[in-house]
Parts: structure tokens; sequence; C-alpha cells
């Protein structure tokens, strides 16, 4: 191979590496706890400021990791009852 060729192909592989830059994406850093939510839940239906479809849908908010659902909710809600805490109903 000659001086030119090699030049010519060193020039090749340096605009092919160019060309090739790896795109930098930003993640998203979703913030959860490692315990579960029904503290929270709790919490929630205490106040008795929110409908239980409110409380799913702000635990889902600040929990993105966690499923929480309605049925969650009911079960809590039904749990306190049976332990006699006071449950405010929206």
């Amino acid at each position: 191979m000659s001086k030119l060729s090699m030049n010519i192909a060193e020039q090749l592989i340096e605009s092919t590496q160019e060309m090739f830059v790896p795109e930098v994406k930003q993640i998203k850093i979703v913030k959860t706890i490692k315990t579960g939510v029904g503290a929270r839940v709790v919490e929630l239906l205490t106040e008795g400021k929110l409908t239980s479809k409110e409380i799913v849908a702000l635990v889902n908010e600040e929990n993105p990791l966690r499923k929480t659902t309605y049925a969650c909710v009911a079960w809590y809600k039904n749990d306190m009852k049976k332990k006699a805490k006071t449950v405010e109903t929206v």
C-alpha cells in the first residue's frame, strides 16, 4: 500500500469516527421509597380530604414504581374500620 493510499485510509477512519459519536441521552431519575405506601394511604384516609380515586392518583404520582390501585385504598380503609380508627369518607 502506498503512502498516499495509507493517508487516505487514515483520513477515512478519522472522519468515520467523528460521524459515529454516540448521542448522550438524559435519563429521568425517579424518586421512590423502598417500603410500601400503606402509611401514606392511611395518613390520607385519616385526613379525610380526598376521595379514594384522588388518593390513588396522588400516591401513584409520589411513588411511580408502586402499582397502587383503588382496591389497595379500599383494603386500607376496610382495615382501618376493623381496627376502629376513624375514617372520614368523602
